[in-house]
């Protein structure tokens, strides 16, 4: 073959066009698929990232929702506390003025009306002081046993009562 020849130079040219035609092709093939694998594993890059915020959003206000109770607890502890110490309080106080009402001779019921005070002032009843015995009253009143549980919390202590 001669390489002047008209019809080996159209040959060698048809066989270039086709050479880079397939080239061309592979490549845009190539191209093709490559963009393809990109946008999946875009996608996939895409899912995974939002799984990843979901279970961080759920995770936040899982501890945040916890963190509420917590403080709500503590709160509704620190009511209860006070509830229970000035109920203890006031059933000491109770106690205490049963103790005194009943060395006084005063009827307990008769103390707690409002019209007791004008009642003991018709009546008159005034003592003077040297006829009170406040030093058998002051042991008494630190010895003393509360009667029943249910009107005196001798047994409570709000430190051991758990939540």
């Amino acid at each position: 073959m001669n390489p002047e020849n008209p019809a080996f130079k159209n040959f060698a040219e048809q066989q270039k066009i086709r050479i880079l035609k397939n080239f061309f092709q592979e490549f845009k093939t190539l191209t093709t698929e490559r963009r393809d694998d990109k946008k999946r594993h875009e996608s996939i890059i895409n899912h995974i990232q939002q799984s990843q915020r979901k279970r961080l959003m759920k995770e936040y206000f899982t501890v945040l929702n916890t963190h509420y109770q917590e403080e709500k607890n503590k709160a509704n502890r620190s009511k209860l506390h006070s509830i229970f110490y000035s109920w203890k309080l006031f059933a000491k106080e109770r106690s205490l003025l049963k103790k005194y009402l009943k060395e006084s001779n005063i009827d307990e019921e008769y103390a707690y009306t409002p019209h007791a005070n004008r009642k003991r002032n018709d009546e008159d009843l005034r003592m003077t002081v040297s006829s009170m015995h406040f030093s058998g009253l002051s042991s008494a009143m630190s010895n003393y046993q509360h009667e029943n549980f249910f009107t005196s919390p001798v047994n409570f202590d709000s430190k051991d009562f758990k939540f």
